[in-house]
């Protein structure tokens, strides 16, 4: 049966008579099979049908040659384009050569959709081919290979990231390439970047530059940090605290600044979000050295956070009058999470005074 006959023969069949037609498909092997195949699922309307010829598609992937794929990725219809990616996707590791065929193809779009059956691919493979599309013409390209080399962590293409993040003017590529490289953890210009955009005024890229500085961020990036925030407390709040805490635990600090140390409780003051409370109160507990009077009081409180953050204090600095004041506070609250707290506490605290 050639091409147009099979194509013929199946728009004349209702949808009952389709799917026996395509049930009977799936035994057989002729790679002949695949044009009209495409052709009536470009066609057909039906989303079960169209799933069904996939599925029949996909049963002949040792088949499948490049201009097959071209012809699919060129498709006006979404679901056969999306579908040559998913199959792409799915058997990546025998078509490696393939895709990188592909991702250097003439059509802009064949390229993107052939880099994107690399998502979440950390292999050497994926790596070389989408470390060879960060010199594509089309930005947008670029940008996504970026985007899938940090999720990879791909070390070996950090400065090639950095080169792009350095010279392009794209808002959306500095963006992705600063959490590209804040991902992968290696930036060996991190100097240089950290000056460059340091006088950042653009909200979108703070947001990831702030990223960037609790991956490589010194001690006296702080002020800058605190500097960045100063400009609206509200908007960067989760990432700077997370920067300031991550670049703490790197470098060991045991006292923070005290213009720091007063924004962050400022912050936690002002905040009604319960989760950035506490990680703002477990930063504190890690550099302040409150009194223990103070932080019983605090076993009184409404808020949760702030209980479940004395109770910690006491784990890490309780004595045995404290064992009492945890177990009381135990019978009058019913977070589990708090009552797992004072449990770990009073054995931690009973373990210490032990000894």
């Amino acid at each position: 049966m050639n091409s147009q006959t099979f194509v013929e023969n199946y728009g004349r069949m209702n949808s009952k008579e389709k799917m026996n037609f395509l049930d009977n498909l799936i035994k057989e092997t002729d790679i002949s099979y695949l044009p009209p195949l495409i052709e009536i699922c470009e066609k057909e309307k039906e989303r079960a049908l169209k799933e069904k010829i996939l599925f029949i598609i996909s049963n002949l992937i040792s088949e499948i040659d490049f201009e097959m794929f071209e012809r699919m990725l060129q498709s006006a219809d979404p679901f056969v384009r999306n579908g040559a990616v998913e199959l792409l996707k799915e058997n990546r590791e025998k078509l490696y050569p393939l895709i990188e065929e592909l991702s250097k193809h003439s059509d802009k779009d064949v390229r993107k959709f052939a880099i994107d059956a690399l998502v979440e691919d950390s292999s050497d493979d994926a790596a070389k081919i989408l470390g060879g599309a960060l010199d594509d013409r089309e930005i947008n390209i670029r940008i996504t290979a970026i985007e899938y080399l940090g999720n990879a962590g791909a070390t070996a293409y950090t400065e090639k990231i950095e080169k792009l993040l350095l010279s392009e003017e794209n808002v959306l590529l500095k963006c992705t390439a600063l959490e590209a490289l804040a991902k992968i953890g290696h930036s060996p210009h991190a100097r240089e970047i950290i000056d460059k955009f340091s006088e950042e005024n653009n909200p979108m890229i703070i947001f990831s530059f702030l990223k960037y500085l609790a991956a490589f961020g010194k001690d006296k990036e702080l002020q800058l940090i605190d500097k960045i925030i100063e400009r609206d407390e509200s908007l960067f709040n989760r990432e700077y605290i997370d920067a300031i805490e991550k670049i703490q635990t790197r470098a060991k600090i045991e006292k923070l600044p005290e213009n720091v140390l007063k924004r962050l409780e400022r912050i936690a003051e002002k905040t009604d979000n319960s989760p950035l409370k506490y990680e703002i109160m477990k930063l504190l507990n890690k550099v302040k050295e409150e009194d223990l009077t103070e932080v019983r009081e605090k076993l009184k409180s409404e808020d949760e956070m702030e209980i479940l953050s004395a109770v910690e204090i006491l784990r890490d600095r309780g004595t045995a009058e404290d064992i009492e004041l945890l177990e009381e506070l135990a019978d009058r609250i019913e977070s589990d999470e708090i009552l797992e707290a004072i449990g770990d506490a009073v054995e931690t605290i009973r373990e210490r005074e032990a000894k």
